[in-house]
């Protein structure tokens, strides 16, 4: 029988929350936290965007989990403005217990990151890219 525990979006909503609760984040970055393509035109610099999820089923010995990965795409004027968004974001998140709506456990952790800088001249732009595995388990009872 295959499990229906999903968390994916629940995780990012615990990602978001936690981001906007991050005094670090929120002096950086503000609200500007926005999924991928949906930035609002004239938007200031810097924001965060999310990028591709994955999820895959976890559920073993009746439990139902999962595991999956989020991206996170942090737009800045300047390198040392993304490495600063990152080292907050990455304090927010990284290998903490996410209060996630239906799973008793969520946390996330680094699987790789990389910084670049935009090669348009006229773009001024430096972008980093996380990528973040999570974990949940049913809180709810579920079985798979």
């Amino acid at each position: 029988m295959t499990a229906t525990f999903t968390a994916a979006w629940p995780v990012r909503l615990a990602v978001d929350t936690a981001f906007l609760a991050s005094a670090p984040v929120a002096a950086l970055v503000g609200q500007r936290i926005y999924s991928e393509g949906e930035v609002p035109q004239g938007t200031a610099m810097p924001v965060i965007t999310y990028g591709s999820a994955s999820e895959t089923d976890r559920s073993a010995f009746g439990q139902a989990g999962a595991t999956g990965t989020i991206t996170l795409h942090i737009w800045a004027a300047t390198q040392d403005e993304v490495h600063a968004i990152y080292a907050a974001c990455h304090a927010a998140i990284h290998e903490r217990r996410l209060p996630v709506t239906g799973s008793s456990v969520a946390v996330g952790m680094l699987s790789l990151d990389v910084m670049m800088s935009d090669p348009d001249p006229t773009a001024v732009r430096h972008h980093g890219v996380a990528f973040y595995r999570w974990m949940a388990l049913s809180a709810t009872g579920e079985t798979a």
